[in-house]
């Protein structure tokens, strides 16, 4: 088969979740004796031939990307024109788009003209809504749930999450999500054969939003075996390992952890260690810099993702809003300890059994945790047990799945 993966950045130029999603799919595609092609936005100058260039039996496709697509992603207008200057020497049988921040709605049109089954992942709520991350899970300030009554606390809301610089207007914003919610109807409709959902949860609130009507599966985004976890090992107890892998993004929750370890290690610096992953470190000014045990770290390549989770005894993911999080199964499988606030994909943790949920307000109660934690270490061996005992989804045994709704949506 020819496949065509649709994402906001490819693998070379972002080691971030979806691109890395795509890479993951692509390299077991190959590995079947398929041909891929990955395609995404590009903001410079695109050739006619798409900017076509081929790296690791790949071949790369850019189009000309929305210009400030959080600004006009609303707009749909549908302008063909354009795209019919581009050409693409790939033929491909399916087109499996991963996500589509950056994508014009004019680009659409140019792979509906492939003829060709297109399948639509939905992994987050950029097709809903820009901003409102932490929506299903805050219905007293939430838009997407027709809550926009109190408009000084959204508007805050939204100010602090995304660091605007100014007044935000709730009650236009709230219809254009109105006229978003109508063309993405629209689009889902007229454009995507087939919708696949990381949970059943996450499909259910996802559909029933849009009352939708759609064929469309479940299946949890895979993990590569990590062999090192086997024989892990920390004798070490005087200072317990953490780690953190998500960067400074505001939706990740990092005011969460930034604020919470600040506290717990001004009087507490010699009991446990920090690992913060998804930051440059020279350029960091978060406050925890003035702790030696805290450490900063960019992006890393993914080949070296089982050596840097064998570290930590401790994973966090404090996101606002997920529809899944993969890195949280990552943890599980690398025998790391989960520490998790709720959202889409976190049911797999079974509260102070295989992990530590912990809710609102969640910065007290993050370090209630720590302090439980360094008082009590030896829980680790019972976590870990359990740990061990959860079943999460490997990478091969998705694409197997993958593979037969292709094979399925080509007949």
């Amino acid at each position: 088969m020819n496949i065509i993966y649709v994402v906001h950045q490819n693998h070379l130029n972002e080691r971030s979740g979806v691109p890395l999603i795509a890479k993951q799919y692509a390299d077991n595609a190959i590995k079947a004796n398929h041909n891929v092609a990955i395609m995404s936005p590009h903001k410079g100058y695109v050739d006619s031939n798409l900017n076509e260039f081929k790296k690791d039996n790949i071949t790369f496709y850019s189009w000309p990307s929305l210009d400030n697509w959080y600004q006009n992603a609303f707009n749909f207008s549908i302008k063909t024109e354009e795209m019919k200057k581009y050409k693409m020497n790939f033929k491909p049988d399916i087109i499996h788009i991963l996500d589509w921040v950056g994508i014009r709605p004019d680009f659409l049109n140019f792979l509906n003209n492939f003829k060709v089954p297109i399948l639509k992942h939905v992994l987050n709520l950029e097709d809903i809504c820009l901003f409102d991350s932490s929506s299903p899970f805050d219905p007293e300030i939430s838009l997407i749930n027709n809550h926009y009554h109190n408009e000084k606390k959204i508007s805050g809301k939204i100010a602090k999450f995304f660091w605007f610089n100014l007044k935000f207007d709730v009650k236009n914003y709230y219809e254009k999500l109105e006229a978003r919610k109508k063309n993405i109807i629209h689009i889902n409709k007229t454009y995507f054969d087939h919708l696949i959902f990381p949970t059943s949860s996450f499909a259910k609130f996802y559909l029933s939003h849009l009352n939708l009507k759609t064929n469309f599966d479940v299946l949890g985004l895979g993990v590569v075996k990590n062999q090192l976890s086997l024989n892990k090992k920390n004798n070490d107890r005087k200072r317990l390992n953490f780690i953190f892998i998500g960067g400074g993004s505001q939706r990740k929750g990092w005011d969460i952890i930034e604020k919470s370890f600040y506290e717990f290690l001004i009087k507490n610096n010699d009991k446990i260690n920090l690992r913060i992953y998804g930051f440059k470190k020279k350029t960091s000014k978060s406050c925890l810099n003035k702790f030696k045990s805290v450490e900063f770290f960019d992006s890393f390549d993914p080949s070296n993702l089982n050596s840097i989770l064998n570290w930590a005894d401790f994973g966090l993911t404090t996101s606002y809003f997920e529809g899944y999080c993969k890195v949280l199964y990552e943890y599980i499988e690398a025998k790391v300890i989960p520490i998790t606030t709720n959202f889409f994909g976190s049911e797999i943790i079974k509260n102070d059994y295989n992990g530590i949920v912990i809710g609102k307000p969640y910065h007290n109660n993050l370090i209630k945790t720590l302090e439980k934690i360094v008082k009590e270490p030896k829980v680790i061996e019972r976590f870990i047990e359990n740990v061990k005992k959860t079943k999460v989804l490997y990478d091969n045994e998705e694409f197997d799945k993958i593979l037969s709704i292709y094979q399925k949506l080509c007949k």
